[in-house]
Parts: C-alpha cells; sequence; structure tokens
C-alpha cells in the first residue's frame, strides 16, 4: 500500500513538473521571445547595417514555431527609407530540423517595400551599408576557404511575396535611372539548397512597372543549378527601353511599346548551357526621329513580329522563323547641299562613336 502511494505521489510530482516546465515554455514563446525581439532588433539593425528600424508588433507560437511581424521599417544614415513590411509570417518546419536542414513550411510576406540602388561602382546600397558598420570585417574570403564551404541546407516549403514594391535606382549613368516595380509577387514552392536528383521546385513571378509586366514560371534547381520554364515581358514602353538602349541606338526613339516572351533551359552542371526556343518577339507603334531635336519622326511602323526565335549558347546558334513588318512609313528630305537627312544622320552617330572611343 505504501509502494503504491509513493509511486502515485512521484506520478504526480511528474506530471506537476510537466505542467510547470509547459507553462514557462509557453510564457518563453508567447511573451519573452517576442519581447526580446522587439527590444533587441532596432539595435541590432544599427550595430549591423546602420540603420534605423522600428517594428509595431511580433507574434510567437512555441507550439507552432511560427513567428509574425508588423509593420516594419528601417531607415539608411540619409534618413530614407531602405526597407519596410506590412507583415511576416515564418512557420519552421521540425522534421527538417530533426534531419540537421534548417526548413520552413511557409515563409509569407506582405506589402514589402524595398529600395535597390545600384551604386556608381556597381555595389549595391544594402552590401555599402553593412561595409560602413561594420569596417573591421574583412569583404574577401581566402580561395581555398571559398572552394572548401559548401552552402547551408535550407529548405522552403512554400516562399510568397505578395503586392511588393520594388524602387531600383541606378547611378552606374550619367543619368540616375529610377524604376519603381509595383506590384511584385513571387511563389515558390518546395525549393531545396542541395541536390534532390529529380525533385526540382516550382516557381512563378510576376511584376509591373506600370502597364509593363513581367511574367516568369518554371521549374528550378539550385544545387546543381537548372532552369526551366517560360519568361514573358509585355508592353515595355520606349521611355524604359530608351533609359538603357539610348547609347546603343542610332536614332532617337520616340514612341513604341515591346513584347518579348520565350522558354529557356539553363543548367551548369556540364558547364555553363543556356538554350532558347519558341521566341517570340512583337513590336508596336514603333517611332525613331533621326535626331533628339527633331519632333517629326523619320521611321515609322504600325507593327513588327518576328516568331520562331531561339538560340544555343553552348552551341552557338540561332535561329528565326517569319518576320512580318506593318504599315511602315520612311520619311528622307534632301538638304540644300544635297545631302539625304539620313545620310546625314549616320554620319554623326560615326562622328560621336569615334570620339567616344578610347584612344
Amino acid at each position: 500500500m505504501g509502494q503504491s502511494a509513493a509511486a502515485s505521489h512521484r506520478v504526480r510530482n511528474l506530471l506537476i513538473g510537466l505542467c510547470v516546465l509547459l507553462v514557462l515554455y509557453a510564457l518563453a514563446g508567447f511573451l519573452l521571445l517576442p519581447w526580446w525581439l522587439e527590444k533587441e532588433l532596432p539595435g541590432q539593425l544599427k550595430d549591423k547595417m546602420g540603420w534605423q528600424a522600428q517594428v509595431s508588433d511580433i507574434r510567437f507560437n512555441p507550439f507552432l514555431f511560427s513567428l509574425e511581424a508588423d509593420k516594419f521599417s528601417a531607415r539608411g544614415d540619409d534618413d530614407r527609407p531602405v526597407a519596410a513590411f506590412e507583415h511576416l509570417r515564418v512557420n519552421l518546419d521540425v522534421l527538417h530540423l530533426a534531419k540537421g536542414v534548417v526548413g520552413f513550411d511557409e515563409i509569407r510576406l506582405i506589402k514589402p517595400d524595398v529600395r535597390l540602388d545600384l551604386l556608381e561602382n556597381y555595389s549595391i546600397n544594402f552590401v555599402r551599408d553593412w561595409q560602413q558598420a561594420n569596417p573591421e570585417i574583412e569583404v574577401d574570403a581566402p580561395e581555398t576557404d571559398k572552394e572548401a564551404s559548401e552552402p547551408p541546407k535550407l529548405y522552403f516549403g512554400h516562399l510568397a511575396i505578395e503586392n511588393g514594391r520594388l524602387l531600383f535606382r541606378d547611378f552606374t549613368q550619367d543619368d540616375t535611372v529610377e524604376l519603381e516595380v509595383e506590384p511584385l509577387d513571387l511563389a515558390v514552392d518546395d525549393l531545396a539548397t542541395w541536390s534532390r536528383s529529380e525533385e526540382d521546385s516550382r516557381y512563378s513571378i510576376q511584376a509591373a512597372i506600370g502597364d509593363q509586366t513581367l511574367e516568369w514560371e518554371g521549374e528550378l534547381s539550385l544545387n546543381p543549378l537548372y532552369s526551366e520554364g517560360r519568361v514573358r515581358f509585355s508592353d515595355v514602353n520606349y521611355r524604359t527601353l530608351s533609359k538603357y538602349l539610348e547609347p546603343y541606338l542610332l536614332w532617337q526613339l520616340q514612341n513604341g511599346r515591346v513584347t518579348v516572351e520565350s522558354d529557356y533551359w539553363l543548367s551548369n552542371e556540364r558547364g555553363f548551357q543556356l538554350q532558347t526556343s519558341n521566341g517570340e518577339v512583337e513590336l508596336k507603334e514603333l517611332a525613331f526621329a533621326l535626331a533628339e531635336d527633331i519632333d517629326e519622326p523619320a521611321l515609322t511602323l504600325k507593327a513588327l513580329s518576328v516568331d520562331g526565335i531561339g538560340f544555343d549558347l553552348a552551341g552557338q546558334e540561332a535561329q528565326v522563323g517569319m518576320v512580318r513588318i506593318e504599315q511602315p512609313v520612311v520619311s528622307a528630305a534632301r538638304r540644300a547641299d544635297g545631302s539625304i537627312d539620313w545620310q546625314a544622320s549616320l554620319k554623326s552617330v560615326e562622328t560621336r562613336s569615334a570620339a567616344e572611343t578610347p584612344q
């Protein structure tokens, strides 16, 4: 009888101890960890990146291993916004953690707002901020360390960005180029950083700059790098094209929209290989002037389309299908010296190119 009572007493004590541990674990997860993160996060970002950051609310569920954060924002030393988001949700995958893999069932980022600057030295603002805040850390590691190190094993069940905004600024040109991508949506499923034979992740990306859109979907493997899918850029207008193509264009682009789409396949398993097929290019309402100060276009096209485009980088082969041109109009004028304005524009282009060529 005494032994039975002692055993019952031990079981009761054990249950009480487990309940106490469970309560302490819950308190630490629900209350202590979010409080600590809200307190430490701004200071860490200030020390590591030089940013002034704040977050309104952080929540953690220790039983579901899920972390949520609301209304995060960060500003750089110039007091300009660098990054922000409306809501973040991260769910850890416990089963993968047991296998030595950092796994996530879900990472969902809602309404992120990021400013990405390409600086004059072709670095980006995030790297610059980190280097300025950590001048004592060497950036370049020895080559032997780079070769010996392997990427950590990471797994993402579902990675999503919803209704994001990206402000891209390019300072590498004479005139700063700004592109605002909004909305930006991304979804990636079943992504791993190690080789899994035939298992590849699925991805889809949708982005817009006004009426200009990007649609990109297919399969992806990171190790080894492999991807196959289809990409489409729709209604890219002449202003966007001019920002990057102006140094290479013979004449002044005044109007036009272009849509480009293609299937693709790339791999680096046996050296970098890239193949495209079933490519299509469509240009609409194209207009060129012979010089920037001329309002009247010298060449207009209602539409130009090319299909059956493809190339093989390794094989150095390219193919083009049918080319269709609708309503081309060419205007030319004879000048007082007898020359044609088109000839004069070509001479000015040749003169400009010779002047820009380094001696």
